[in-house]
């Protein structure tokens, strides 16, 4: 057991479409238009118009469509820069490559390539005197280091409202952040998709800083962070990614998120039928979505401690609800 993960029970894909003969492997592709405003995207190093198309666009072809949108800071295709702020298309078509459409009953959704289902296993009570945070359900790198916790539910209407204003709802968000994690989250993003038959496909993102000097180690590891939401007419999932080398977190988010599809309505509530769960689960201003942020931070703290056998005097649930306690 390292500090980077704490993955039990996992399942291969192989295993999967042996066990269930209804999974579909390479099915057919998900096409998401993209609704919100023109997005910034800061070039990384390695990066080129090329492969800048081919991820955040969907086809590497598509480049001259970054040239000519970008043509006032870039003067020759070929030649772009780490840290040049470019503008993507307002409104595009994301291509979602199915590598595995797993049926779950009432909804399917794709594994993406290279994870397996999987689960996360709290840490042992010295560690995480609160039961520690886990989930039940999640996709999983074959290292157990960047993983996907999975939560499917009825669909909520406090959700649906909340991401109705989706502008409204990242104001929101980013409000939160900074006044609770000023000095641990940064680069704080959203994406605002709808699918051809009008479902909203939500997607936020940002980077933890994990500082483990506190645990007696001056080391500081950034940790991607991505929050994918899909409603449809009766159910709403939510997948949070979360990597600490994973190439694109978001990438696989997004084909996670927006490949999600209702087969049927459910013949019974999925909270009598299904018993996916991300715990604990903490209340916020966004009502309905799941809240990432301290989850995370519970995740590594208990991990980290677990890593470095370090027990916690104190729950870093209890502390978090003790420092945002209202005087």
């Amino acid at each position: 057991m390292g500090l980077l993960g704490r993955t039990t029970l996992a399942v291969s894909a192989a295993t999967l479409l042996l066990a269930y003969p209804s999974v579909t492997a390479l099915a057919s592709k998900t096409e998401l238009i993209r609704i919100d405003e023109a997005a910034p995207y800061t070039v990384q190093p390695g990066d080129s118009l090329w492969t800048i198309a081919e991820r955040q666009l969907g086809d590497a072809y598509r480049y001259p469509e970054l040239a000519d949108l970008n043509s006032g800071i870039i003067s020759d295709p070929d030649r772009i820069y780490p840290d040049m702020t470019l503008l993507l298309p307002a409104e595009r078509i994301w291509l979602v490559n199915n590598e595995l459409q797993m049926p779950m009953g009432d909804y399917s959704f794709a594994v993406p390539f290279g994870m397996h289902v999987s689960c996360l296993s709290p840490s042992p009570a010295k560690y995480a005197p609160d039961g520690g945070a886990s989930a039940n359900f999640t996709l999983t790198d074959t290292d157990g280091v960047n993983f996907i916790a999975c939560l499917v539910q009825d669909r909520d209407d406090r959700l649906a409202q909340s991401i109705s204003d989706w502008e409204s709802c990242c104001q929101t968000i980013r409000s939160y952040a900074a006044a609770e994690y000023r000095d641990t989250v940064s680069e704080l993003s959203f994406e605002h998709y709808r699918t051809l038959t009008g479902e909203d496909v939500c997607l936020f993102s940002y980077v933890y800083r994990l500082d483990l000097a506190q645990y007696g180690h001056p080391i500081v590891i950034p940790i991607d962070v991505c929050m994918g939401i899909h409603l449809t007419d009766h159910i709403q999932a939510q997948f949070l990614g979360v990597s600490i080398d994973a190439d694109d977190m978001r990438s696989q988010v997004r084909i996670a998120a927006g490949s999600f599809t209702e087969l049927a309505a459910p013949d019974a509530p999925l909270a009598e039928t299904d018993n996916m769960a991300i715990l604990p689960a903490y209340s916020w201003e966004v009502s309905g979505m799941f809240d990432p942020f301290p989850w995370v931070a519970q995740f590594y703290d208990e991990t980290s401690r677990e890593a470095f056998d370090i027990p916690a005097e104190q729950s870093l649930r209890d502390r978090f609800l003790h420092n945002t306690e209202k005087p």
